[in-house]
């Protein structure tokens, strides 16, 4: 596969599950205030999934509006190429829609992005969905859920890395046991870690299900699988999923234009705390400033909840955090302590 251009044999190709799956984006009324869609782009998407978000900021932009998405997910690459097709979007390597198959945690050395922004393509708005799109989790295959019998693969990028059935063998006890307690939450961690180790190989879902359930009992809350915060965890450290978020939110600031908009969505404690770190800091060292939006007013540095009725309408979007900054332009004024921006907006174009 072409990283700039899907080929069109893996459209004709791919299986119909793959591209029968219907995206929709979460918070995309808020997305949309935030990235002013109606200055144009270029746009980043740097978890592309589906390509939902990234439809609906050219369904609002100007005609010629180049985007840009990124995903190391080849399925999301061939689903999100399919439906932007069967909207009317050019995707190729010099339309409107240009894809690049790549590690977001490692932009700043990928050749396919140093060739996009040599063109003048700096982002004006970004956009990072982050966690697990639903088309992965319901894919046995993957290996990501426990309620579905496959490998336990749980690579986002199943051409790259090690599965988690390998990370497993790797990983020592004691370090097994703290990132379960903390990417995963879990309380019982040192119990699941002991269990784990000593059951070795577990090469498949089922079998960790099995293992974590020997650990520590049934379903001890009758509501939650007593399996779901481990999985968590490992999926968390087989794709070393903070660091990579925080590397491509230090990215975007660099190469952003100024008075471009950077926007965050994240569905768990420690993807959400990377992103406020990364944007206090830009804002602390005078490189951008907090947004609010009109519609959903907060205070300075705090997330923005995904609202009850999509909550209602989406249940796995109820834990959705919505997080927005801008890139100082010398000529914008700044007002407040803190760089909360309650001016009007940049001009257009």
């Amino acid at each position: 596969m072409d990283p700039l251009e899907p080929a069109p044999e893996s459209l004709s190709t791919a299986p119909p599950d793959l591209l029968r799956y219907a995206h929709e984006p979460v918070m995309v009324t808020e997305v949309l205030e935030a990235l002013l869609p109606e200055r144009g782009g270029p746009y980043w998407d740097l978890t592309l999934g589906a390509g939902g978000h990234l439809r609906r900021f050219l369904d609002v932009a100007p005609a010629g509006t180049v985007a840009v998405g990124v995903d190391g997910d080849p399925d999301a690459l061939v689903r999100a190429s399919h439906h932007l097709r069967v909207a009317g979007r050019n995707v190729s390597g010099d339309g409107e829609v240009r894809l690049i198959h790549d590690d977001i945690g490692a932009l700043g050395t990928s050749t396919d992005v140093a060739a996009l922004l040599s063109l003048g393509l700096r982002p004006r708005a970004v956009l990072g969905d982050f966690g697990l799109s639903s088309p992965q989790i319901e894919d046995p295959s993957r290996g990501f859920s426990y309620r579905h019998a496959g490998p336990l693969d749980m690579r986002m990028d199943p051409t790259r890395g090690e599965a988690a059935s390998t990370f497993l063998e790797h990983i020592g006890q004691k370090a097994l046991e703290r990132l379960i307690g903390e990417l995963g939450e879990e309380r019982y961690a040192g119990r699941i870690a002991r269990t784990i180790k000593e059951s070795l190989p577990i090469l498949t879902t089922e079998a960790l299900c099995a293992t974590v359930e020997k650990a520590v009992g049934g379903h001890r809350d009758g509501k939650h699988h007593p399996a779901r915060r481990t999985f968590q965890a490992l999926r968390i450290a087989v794709n070393d999923e903070l660091g990579r978020i925080e590397r491509a939110l230090r990215f975007a600031i660099d190469v952003a234009a100024p008075g471009a908009r950077i926007a965050t969505i994240t569905f768990h404690s420690g993807e959400d705390r990377v992103a406020k770190d990364v944007f206090k800091g830009a804002v602390r060292d005078g490189r951008a400033s907090h947004v609010v939006l009109a519609s959903r007013p907060q205070k300075a540095g705090k997330p923005i909840d995904c609202s009850d009725d999509e909550a209602d309408l989406n249940p796995r979007a109820r834990s959705a955090k919505l997080r927005v900054i801008e890139i100082l332009d010398p000529d914008l004024a700044v007002t407040g302590p803190k760089g909360y921006r309650r001016g009007p907006r940049p001009p257009r174009d």
